[in-house]
């Protein structure tokens, strides 16, 4: 969700309109940083032990993998600011990368209490910034935010019919996405205008 979210907003978003090698750069820092590391680290983990499936069902296997995940985001945070520093106009790239960290740094709190779906954070948290980021587009974002919804709701309803989560966690996981993102995109775009 993150690698789709950051390519909207290359694509749709900008005010200040970037080369298309940094599009791609920053694509490619996204996709490392959220997909790629994750990917090797819970394969790293499950080949060690750390974790019993790929699918962690417990919220204790989960733990790890968030923080990871957190400190990966973080990373792809610190290489989208150096960016931002060298071209002006493009804050909105770091401000994605932050509400990243902080979804992911909810979840893992909310994770230490009740499990949660991770799955249903993302499309929520894409949601969320879509909703946040509506009032600034270039274009109309209705008929891609009723879509939004209803992948979460086929989501959702995966999650559901796999017997992976309760429809608490299913619904605790969108509300963390798409609250926390909501409103750390909400105010950072806001400072910027």
């Amino acid at each position: 969700m993150p690698v789709i979210g950051m390519g909207f907003y290359l694509r749709y978003m900008m005010f200040v309109k970037v080369t298309p090698a940094l599009s791609i750069f920053v694509l490619i820092v996204m996709t490392a940083c959220t997909i790629i590391f994750p990917l090797i680290t819970i394969f790293l983990m499950k080949s060690s032990k750390m974790i019993t499936s790929v699918h962690m069902p417990s919220k204790e296997e989960r733990r790890w993998p968030l923080l990871f995940g957190a400190f990966f985001f973080g990373l792809a945070y610190m290489i989208i600011s150096q960016i931002t520093e060298k071209f002006s106009g493009i804050d909105g790239l770091k401000h994605i990368a932050i509400a990243g960290v902080t979804t992911l740094m909810c979840c893992t709190l909310i994770n230490l209490l009740y499990k949660l779906s991770i799955h249903m954070a993302g499309i929520g948290g894409l949601t969320g910034m879509l909703v946040a980021f509506a009032p600034q587009s270039e274009i109309n974002l209705m008929y891609i935010i009723i879509t939004a919804v209803f992948v979460a709701g086929l989501v959702g309803f995966a999650r559901l019919k796999l017997s992976a989560h309760s429809s608490g966690q299913v619904a605790l996981g969108y509300a963390v996405g798409f609250i926390s993102q909501f409103i750390v995109l909400g105010f950072l775009s806001a400072q910027i205008l």
